[in-house]
């Protein structure tokens, strides 16, 4: 006998909030925020590198990078002198809202605000997922 169950609210409601809360505080905060989005090994860091090799004199940079194991995305981005931090995932294949702000408030939001007016964020997934970010 199949049964029929009634879904009373949006599976993605509570990110759907986060990601609206995100959004209004970069917004607040006057920070361009983007997020690259391909295959591991694609070239996404590559990319970062070389565009903060090339703004950094201009624009104020920082990054925040997703992975599942290790913080090489944020070493690497480090090492060009701009805040970096990464979220360790510990096997989840994306970030969701909740994920980026948990993180944001760990103290992280404020070495980011301190340094940098604008923010790049990189995500080390193949699939996109609504996290705040005012550009993809």
């Amino acid at each position: 006998m199949k049964q029929q169950i009634e879904v009373k609210q949006r599976l993605l409601a509570e990110n759907e909030r986060a990601a609206s809360e995100l959004r209004g505080a970069f917004a607040r905060n006057k920070m361009l925020v983007l997020n690259l989005i391909s295959s591991p090994g694609s070239g996404k860091t590559t990319l970062l590198e070389a565009t903060v090799a090339a703004l950094a004199q201009t624009l104020r940079i920082g990054a925040v990078s997703g992975d599942i194991a290790t913080e090489r995305d944020a070493d690497r981005l480090r090492k060009l002198g701009i805040p970096a931090s990464q979220i360790i995932t510990g096997g989840a294949c994306h970030l969701d809202a909740r994920l980026v702000s948990n993180h944001l408030s760990t103290g992280t939001w404020t070495r980011l605000m301190c340094s940098s007016s604008r923010m790049s964020v990189t995500w080390c997934v193949p699939r996109p997922m609504i996290w705040g970010k005012t550009s993809r």
